[in-house]
């Protein structure tokens, strides 16, 4: 069973990773039709996101524990 260090570690490790922004700009350059850059204003915000993943975590593992009665 999953700790929540480890699940922890797991999140912030998908959530940073260059595979990550990589799988964003190829969907929406798809989805777009358009070369997307990492400049790109959805690719910059979600980087910020990224920096924050660890605390993120905490938070939406508190609302878990409340939303499910753990």
């Amino acid at each position: 069973m999953a700790t929540k260090e480890t699940a922890k570690k797991k999140y912030v490790s998908s959530v940073t990773s260059p595979l990550a922004v990589d799988k964003m700009t190829g969907k929406l350059g798809t989805y777009l039709g358009i070369t997307v850059s990492e400049s790109a204003s959805p690719i910059v915000n979600y980087k910020k996101f990224a920096d924050k993943a660890d605390g993120y975590f905490d938070k939406l593992y508190a609302n878990q524990k409340i939303a499910y009665g753990g």
